[in-house]
Parts: structure tokens; C-alpha cells; sequence
């Protein structure tokens, strides 16, 4: 019997086990099969402007070129396969004069490098510029109306030789914009001024945005390249360019690194830029490649090494190819890709002689040959993607009418072809009420995806009731390479029948579905079993056999567990769901409902322990709970777990009765609730209701249902505390992760944003450590709160918080010093006087020198902000901002000009103010009742228990320390406070004493 008991404990371990690898497995599928699409179009894509263009093209330095050496570049040009040749014209090289510029003729300009060129290049009808309008040295101009009068008076000089215009480069680099720090509004209005005046010369005009450098930096020096371009649609650019120019250099993967990560440099990090341009609804305008590549220097190279990986020649020209390939057969939005470079114009020992295509001995690489041989095997086919109806590979036999609105047939008869390379073909038709058909065939075949009439011709029927676009489907399953479609038009006339071409991409071939169906069967069976073997176990055996189980074991069960979901939200939640750290937590978060159901001390103290570690691993599924919150709600299904299996047991129970301090907190919930209704950011109200009231109160529900709150959850919450003071404290001798104050004052900053949060939350914890060293029963908890003392206290002083160093901890003392009577009140007075004392060297520090700077020193900012409030609140006196809300409304409407130094704040520093401005008049009462509730409960409380004298001393801290800072509304304080109410609330006829 005992035997069949293990067997059946054991099944549904391996059920288990098996079911996990099951959900590692499709996890990784799912990451593959999504990193395998992203930036694929699937299906029939829609056109998208400029990309129906020849792909290749290559960076040029044509000025260092002269008479015949100038043609023979383009020679080279001409002959790799080239098309587009990028080519840089400088403001102080054309128009060196002094002055704006403005009225000049093109006499007043010098022409006669880029009439070289531009004379060059007209003997090279088969080549295409993109003038790149810049500066050398690249600094932003003084006057942007100077600058596009220059770009105006080059398009009109070249206009009829020029259709592309790209404006600066680089502006997201501060080398590129004078070694200031980048400002997208400053390029977007430059660039918004020269677009108007190319376009006013040139009509025809596109204008490329800079090409956006790559780089991982947030600023204020380098910024992203994806954030440059999300701030430039914030900024209004959208309508001033028509193609976005990336800079997908390969680095140090080649072109199948399929990661598209903000904080990858790689060939696909196009895919970033498209995808900032999908969001803001650009997904019609083209991404152009205006340099890439991959950098081979040569063996004995001695210059400077590159900046932009290494690879060897024959690589580089591998690479170079299957990046094309790639680019034409999964992006349909990208247009030219331009490489770099032909031949730097650097000297000898820049690492941009990797790039170039054409050696110092004026010898063509591997990679040239390479982009060459691609070029010259290329179809002359359209690749997937979307055409207009006049497009390069579409012809029109018989009286078409073909402009921007589509296709327009004649009489009957009129036939139209379009040449594609793809494995399918769809048309965009125009439908109505009228008869008209179209009849189609693919290399003179009937088009497999339509009808056929009894002729066997397939055919489009254009009627429909009513007016309607529809892209249909002609052709699927083709062979690879080229193919042909032609189609004959039956009436029609005068309706533009025909919108668009559409080539259809090759479909991903990487078995996903099959795998997930596999995957999902596998699954399903292995739950099958287990649920079927689970319901054999006997849980309540199993249950009394962990009850029974050592004290220190099941602690480290528990400790091992919350571990093991904090390693995996600090590795994956939030940031990388593919990882297998997230799929090997899952189980812990059952397992712990369980053990909390079963030891719900245990559960309640890991929440009061991770309190301070709230912003630690914050992104806890999915950036939707914290890992206390993820904890109290562990501890919510485990109560509820016991609740239902002690359903008959309930009617004998003594149910606690609600008290004042119960009332208090509902009052606060409910307050908080109805300003969260009123509030602009529903959100962010909704955040702040969840992380401030709504679980922080379940959590003291959890403690008051509990039936008697114990020593282990007070200790748990002077050992996280600890722990907060001993992580500052290496950072500190460390010298990492400490923030320089006035005077270079170096502050403690620990796991918390502000070194003011570890004055705040230890402010808090230090009285019960005091109370507890000097009041408690004596014993192994009396002397390891004393010695917990002394890091904590150190803490507290080098996080320099004036508001706990001045306020908190003095006002903390007061009280418990009056309530133990006797001699402690004049200690205590002695101790707050000698403080006081010492506040006077202290003032020849900058840091608290400064709060007697009312002019602009700290006091004055905060008079400031309280103003600031002010004003918030006599336009919101009844239910505030909300909550979550202050921090948009400060920033963009009620902060006053004399306090710019400090826009981003997210609460009024004042305790009245903060309950006043974020949960309204109601708010206010209901803080009020839960200090009334307390300081009564305290009244009739044992003066000298040690728990109670701490519990003072802190409630006393945080209404001293709140005058100035926050006192409720972060995560660890709300916590804090509400364990500070449930424990004040405790039965002390039930309370154990845990003794140690």
C-alpha cells in the first residue's frame, strides 16, 4: 500500500515534468516562428512609395575624383550593377559667403565641384543620384532658412537631373550635429524648411530623412536610432519626408541574425525603424538602406580598428548577397539599399577602407564581383511586394489610361502585362454596377486561383452592387523565378478597374503548425494523465507529511521557491517571455498558492520581506505586477484555496469583528477608487488603485484573517529592510550606484531610484529595531535586532535624507521615548537635543546649507511644488488629480516657470497635499480616520510592549518625514503602513510571542 502511495505521488511528478517540457518546447517554437516573420508581409502586400526602384546602390566620394578618374569611378558604378550613387553636397563648399542666403541668384553660389559631378554623371544616363544636402563640419545650422535657401537653389539648378534629396545625416550622433546633444525638433524643423523649399523648386522632388545612425545610447549625447525617428513623428516630421533612410550595417552577425532588439546592432534592426513607422501610421512610405554592409579589413591591417565588426573579404562578399536576397524576398517596404562605401574619401588607416568596394590599389574586392554577379543574374521581374499600376514592369497595350488612381481600359480587347518573381499574384480591382470582366492568364496558362468559364479562359467579374476595392487573388503555388501575367479587359471603361499589382511572398516553411499541433496533443494527453493520477493522491496525507517537515526546511522551501520566480522575472518576465526561465517559474507560482494555503505566516511574510524589492525585477508578468504583488496574490488564492476546504467548518469560526482601523482602510480603498473614476489617465489611476490600495489592503485582510498576526511577519520586514542597508552599504564602499549631491556629496542609494526612498522606508523599520534592542523580552531576537541596528542606522545616514535625518527619526524617538516613561523620556529628549546640536556643523554642508536657500535651494523648490499644489487643487478640490495622475498634471499644466529644474515629480512631498491632490476631500477623511483608529488602538496598549513602542515610533516617522516627502503612495510604504495598521490591530490575548 505504502508502494502504490509512491507510485502515485511519483506519476504525477513525471506527468509534470513531461507537461513542462511540452510548454518549453512550443515556447520555443512560438520565439523562433515569431523571430522567423517579424518584418515579413505576409500574403498579397499593398504598394508601398519607392520601392518599385532598382535595389542596388553605393555610397560615393565623387569630389575626390578629377577628369578621367571621375569617369572611370562611374565606370565602376556602372558596371557593378549599380543604379543609385550617393553623393554628398556641403552648404560651406557651394555657398561659403557670410550672410542668410536668403535672395541669392544661382550666380551667387559656386557650382563647379557639383557641376563636375553632375556633369559626370549625365554621361552615365543609366545612373540615379541621391544628393545628400549637408555641411562640413556637421554643425546644425544657426540660421535653418539659410540652409534650405541653399537646398533650394540646388534643386533648382539640378532639379531636372535630381529626384532624390536626403537632408543631413546622422542628426541622432553628436559628432553629426555639431557635438551638441541631438534635438529632434530642431532637425525636424530643419528639415520641415529645406522639404518646402526643394519642393517649391523641384516638384518632383523626394526627400529622404537623414539617414538614422545606429546605435544602442539614450541619449542626451547619441540617440537611438528608433527613438530619433519616434520622437521625429512627435515632433510633426511625417509629412516633410517621403522615404526613411536606416543604416542596417551588419556588425557582427550576418544577414540571417533575425533578433530585432533595439538593443541588438544588426542587419535586421531595419525592422525597428518600419515598425515605428507602422505605429504612427507611415506604413506607405519606403525604408531605404542609405549604408550597410559588413567591414573587412585586410590581415595585416594597421590602422584603427573598426567600429563596426570584423570579417574577412569572402565573408563580407557572402554576406553582401545574402543580405540582398533577403531584403528582396521578405521585405516588400524596403526600396534601395546603398552600400558602403565605393571608396572612402579618408585617409589610408580609417576603418572605412573595410567597406569599400574598390581597394587603395584601385583593385575591385570580393565584394564588389560579388554584388555585381547578383545584380547581373537579377530578373527583370518585379520581387514581392505592392505596385501601382504604372510601375516598371507593367505594360499597357491598346487605349489604357493609367495614373494614380489606377488602370482605365478602352473598348474591348485592351490587354495589359506585368512581369513578376514570386510564388503567387494578385490584382486590385475596382468593382460596381456595371458588366465588365477581366480575363487573366500566367505564362499563357489560365490563372489557377479563378474560375474558369466553359472556354476555359479564367476571368475577374467587376460587378458588384455596390462600389468596392478587392484584391483578388490570380495565381498561387509558382514555380520560383520569373513569370508573366496578362489580362484582357471586357468592357469597363471609364470605371478604372484595375488599382494595383501585388506579388505575393514566399510563404515561412518552418513547420510551425505542425509542431504546435504535435506540440499541443502532447500536452493535452500528459494534463490528461495528470489530472487523472493527481485526483489518486492523498492530499491531506501529503499535506500533514509537509506540515511535519522541519521548520528550517519549509522556510527554505518557500525562500527557494520566491527565488526562483525573482531570478526569472530579473531574466525574462517582461523583457524576453521567450526564455526558458519563464516557462521553469511557471510551476513555482502553483506550488507556492499551495504552501501559502497550507502556511499562510510563511506567504504573508515573503510579502512583508520583498516589500522594498518592488522595483527590483518590476516587470513581473508582463510589467503587470511586482514581485510583493505578485506574492499577495499567491497568498489571496492560498487563503481562498483554505477558505473552501474548510467551507463546513466556517459556522463555528469567531469571525473577526470590523474595528475602527478596519473602517479606515476601506474608507482609504474607497476613496482612492472613486478619484480613480474621476480621473484623466484612467491607467494610471488603475496602477496606482492596484499598487497603492487594492493589494496592499488585501494584504492587511490577509493579515487580520489570519486570527493572529506573528513575530515571523514583523521579522520578515526588519530582515528586508536589513537587506535594503547591507546592498546600499557595499554599494557605497563600492563606489557603484550612488548619486553625487550638492558639494559632491556621495548618497546611498541601494535598490531604489532616490537615495529619499531608503530614508523613507527605513525610517519606517528603524524604530522597531530600537524599540525591539531596548524594550524587547530577552532572547537571540533582542540581540540580532540590535545588532540589525547598526547597518540600518549607517543606511539611513549616508542616503543624507534630510527629511528622515531631521524630521523622521526625531519625531520617531519623542513618542517612544514618552511611552516607555521614566527615564526614556529624557533620554529621548537628549537624544533629539543633541541632534538638534548637531544640525548646526552640518549646515556647512552644501546639501543642508541649502534648505536655508530660499531663492533656489531645496526649501524653495519645495515651496514651490506646494504652490503648484495649490493651484492643482482649487481646480480639483473635491476628488484631486486621481491617483497615478499628479506627475502629468505637475508637469504639463500646474508646475510654476521658477521651478523648472524640477518638472518631473511625482507627488507634492506633503502628506495633506498628497492625500488632498490624489484622492480628493474623501482621501483626506479617510487618512485622517486611520490615524484617529491607530493612535486609539495604541491608548489602550501595553506602554512598554516593545512591538507597540516600534509600531509609534514609525507611524510617528512617517507623519513627521511626510510634511516634506511621500508617505504612502509607493508600493513598499503602502505596504509598510498597512502592516503597520493589521499589526497594531492584533489581539495581544492571542498574539504569540515567537520567542528565539
Amino acid at each position: 500500500m505504502n508502494r502504490l502511495f509512491q507510485v502515485n505521488r511519483i506519476r504525477p511528478l513525471l506527468w509534470l515534468i513531461l507537461l513542462l517540457a511540452a510548454a518549453l518546447a512550443a515556447q520555443a517554437a512560438i520565439t523562433a516562428h515569431q523571430t522567423r516573420i517579424r518584418g515579413v508581409s505576409g500574403g498579397f502586400p499593398a504598394p508601398v512609395a519607392e520601392t518599385a526602384v532598382p535595389t542596388l546602390g553605393v555610397n560615393a566620394a565623387l569630389e575626390q575624383y578629377e577628369g578621367h578618374t571621375l569617369d572611370a569611378a562611374l565606370v565602376w558604378i556602372e558596371e557593378g550593377g549599380f543604379t543609385w550613387v550617393r553623393q554628398s553636397f556641403r552648404l560651406s563648399q557651394i555657398a561659403p559667403q557670410a550672410g542668410d542666403g536668403l535672395g541669392r541668384s544661382q550666380d551667387d553660389f559656386d557650382w563647379a565641384t557639383s557641376d563636375r559631378i553632375l556633369d559626370a554623371l549625365a554621361r552615365h544616363p543609366r545612373l540615379r543620384l541621391v544628393a545628400v544636402l549637408g555641411d562640413d563640419p556637421p554643425v546644425p545650422p544657426t540660421d535653418p532658412d539659410r540652409f534650405a535657401s541653399f537646398a533650394g537653389a540646388f534643386a533648382a539648378r539640378y532639379g531636372a537631373q535630381v529626384d532624390y534629396y536626403q537632408v543631413w545625416d546622422e542628426p541622432n550622433l553628436a559628432d553629426h550635429w555639431g557635438e551638441t546633444l541631438v534635438k529632434p525638433p530642431a532637425y525636424a524643423d530643419l528639415l520641415a524648411r529645406t522639404a518646402r523649399a526643394v519642393r517649391t523648386a523641384d516638384p518632383d522632388a523626394r526627400i529622404l530623412l537623414a539617414g538614422l545612425a545606429p546605435t544602442v545610447e539614450t541619449g542626451p549625447q547619441n540617440l537611438s536610432d528608433v527613438r530619433y525617428l519616434e520622437q521625429l513623428y512627435l515632433a510633426g516630421a511625417a509629412p516633410y519626408f517621403d522615404i526613411v533612410a536606416g543604416k542596417p550595417y551588419g556588425f557582427y552577425t550576418g544577414p540571417d541574425d533575425r533578433r530585432a532588439d533595439e538593443s541588438v546592432l544588426n542587419f535586421s534592426r531595419l525592422i525597428l525603424l518600419r515598425e515605428v513607422m507602422v505605429k504612427h501610421g507611415d506604413a506607405d512610405k519606403a525604408v531605404w538602406a542609405s549604408h550597410w554592409g559588413w567591414n573587412a579589413l585586410p590581415p595585416d591591417w594597421k590602422g584603427a580598428p573598426s567600429l563596426w565588426g570584423q570579417t574577412d573579404a569572402a565573408t563580407q562578399a557572402s554576406y553582401t548577397v545574402a543580405a540582398l536576397e533577403r531584403a528582396r524576398a521578405e521585405w516588400p517596404w524596403v526600396g534601395a539599399m546603398i552600400l558602403e562605401h565605393l571608396q572612402p574619401a579618408v585617409p589610408t588607416d580609417d576603418p572605412h577602407w573595410g567597406f569599400a568596394l574598390v581597394g587603395q590599389d584601385d583593385a575591385p574586392r570580393p565584394v564588389y564581383d560579388a554584388a555585381a554577379s547578383w545584380s547581373a543574374a537579377l530578373p527583370d521581374a518585379a520581387p514581392a511586394g505592392g505596385y501601382p499600376a504604372q510601375n516598371p514592369w507593367a505594360t499597357y497595350l491598346g487605349n489604357w489610361r493609367v495614373g494614380d488612381l489606377g488602370a482605365d481600359s478602352g473598348p474591348d480587347g485592351d490587354r495589359a502585362a506585368f512581369s513578376f518573381d514570386g510564388p503567387s499574384v494578385a490584382l486590385t480591382v475596382r468593382r460596381g454596377p456595371h458588366r465588365a470582366f477581366l480575363y487573366v492568364t500566367v505564362d499563357g496558362r489560365p490563372a489557377n486561383a479563378l474560375p474558369q468559364d466553359k472556354a476555359g479562359r479564367s476571368y475577374i467579374v467587376l460587378y458588384d452592387s455596390e462600389p468596392t476595392i478587392a484584391t483578388v487573388p490570380l495565381a498561387t503555388g509558382l514555380s520560383p523565378g520569373p513569370h508573366v501575367v496578362e489580362v484582357v479587359a471586357e468592357r469597363g471603361q471609364d470605371q478604372w478597374t484595375m488599382v494595383d499589382w501585388r506579388v505575393g511572398t514566399e510563404p515561412v516553411r518552418d513547420g510551425f503548425g505542425w509542431k504546435m499541433t504535435g506540440l499541443s496533443i502532447a500536452a493535452l494527453a500528459m494534463m490528461a494523465l495528470l489530472i487523472r493520477d493527481a485526483r489518486q493522491v492523498d492530499w491531506t496525507t501529503l499535506k500533514r507529511a509537509f506540515l511535519g517537515w522541519p521548520e528550517w526546511s519549509k522556510v527554505a522551501l518557500t525562500a527557494g521557491l520566491v527565488g526562483l520566480s525573482w531570478i526569472a522575472a530579473a531574466a525574462s518576465w517582461g523583457r524576453d517571455w521567450g526564455s526558458p526561465w519563464f516557462v521553469f517559474s511557471l510551476p513555482a507560482l502553483p506550488l507556492l498558492a499551495a504552501l501559502f494555503a497550507w502556511r499562510p505566516d510563511l506567504g504573508l511574510a515573503t510579502v512583508a520581506f520583498a516589500a522594498p524589492f518592488y522595483t527590483q525585477s518590476s516587470a513581473m508578468l508582463y510589467r503587470a505586477l511586482s514581485l510583493p504583488e505578485v506574492l499577495i496574490v499567491l497568498c489571496g488564492v492560498g487563503a481562498a484555496v483554505r477558505r473552501l476546504n474548510r467551507a463546513g467548518e466556517r459556522r463555528s469560526e469567531r469571525r473577526p469583528h470590523l474595528t475602527l482601523v478596519d473602517w479606515s482602510v476601506l474608507l482609504l480603498v474607497l476613496a482612492a477608487i472613486s478619484a480613480g473614476l474621476a480621473a484623466a489617465d484612467k491607467l494610471a489611476a488603475l496602477f496606482e488603485l492596484r499598487a497603492v490600495f487594492l493589494l496592499p489592503a488585501l494584504f492587511y485582510l490577509l493579515l487580520r484573517l489570519d486570527g493572529q498576526v506573528t513575530w515571523r511577519a514583523v521579522d520578515s520586514f526588519v530582515l528586508g529592510a536589513v537587506g535594503v542597508a547591507l546592498v546600499g552599504l557595499a554599494q557605497y564602499v563600492t563606489g557603484r550606484n550612488v548619486v553625487i549631491a550638492e558639494g559632491g556629496l556621495p548618497r546611498l542609494l541601494s535598490v531604489y531610484p532616490s537615495p529619499n526612498n531608503v530614508g523613507l522606508y527605513l525610517g519606517r523599520v528603524w524604530p522597531l529595531l530600537v524599540a525591539v534592542a531596548l524594550w524587547g523580552e530577552r532572547g537571540r531576537r533582542r540581540t540580532l535586532y540590535a545588532v540589525a541596528l547598526l547597518p540600518t542606522t549607517l543606511a539611513v545616514v549616508l542616503s543624507f535624507s534630510r527629511g528622515a535625518l531631521l524630521l523622521g527619526i526625531p519625531a520617531a524617538l519623542l513618542p517612544m521615548g514618552w511611552r516607555a516613561g521614566g527615564r526614556w523620556r529624557w533620554a529621548a529628549a537628549a537624544l533629539v537635543g543633541a541632534g538638534a546640536l548637531a544640525w548646526i556643523p552640518l549646515m556647512h554642508v552644501p546639501r543642508f546649507a541649502s534648505l536655508l536657500d530660499l531663492d533656489r535651494g531645496g526649501t524653495f523648490f519645495r515651496l514651490e511644488l506646494w504652490h503648484s499644489s495649490l493651484s492643482m487643487l482649487r481646480e480639483r478640490p473635491w476628488f484631486g488629480v486621481g491617483p497615478g495622475n499628479f506627475l502629468e498634471a505637475y508637469r504639463t499644466r500646474y508646475v510654476l516657470h521658477s521651478a523648472w529644474q524640477e518638472f518631473n515629480l511625482e507627488h507634492p512631498h506633503n502628506i495633506y497635499l498628497d492625500h488632498w491632490t490624489r484622492l480628493g476631500v474623501p482621501g483626506v477623511i479617510a487618512g485622517a480616520v486611520s490615524q484617529i483608529a491607530f493612535w486609539r488602538v495604541v491608548r489602550h496598549k501595553s506602554r512598554r510592549d516593545a512591538l507597540t513602542l516600534g509600531l509609534v515610533g514609525g507611524m510617528a516617522a512617517l507623519l513627521a518625514h511626510g510634511l516634506v516627502d511621500n508617505t504612502l503612495f509607493f508600493t513598499d510604504l503602502a505596504l509598510a503602513f498597512f502592516l503597520a495598521l493589521a499589526l497594531v490591530q492584533r489581539d495581544s490575548s492571542k498574539q504569540s510571542p515567537d520567542k528565539m
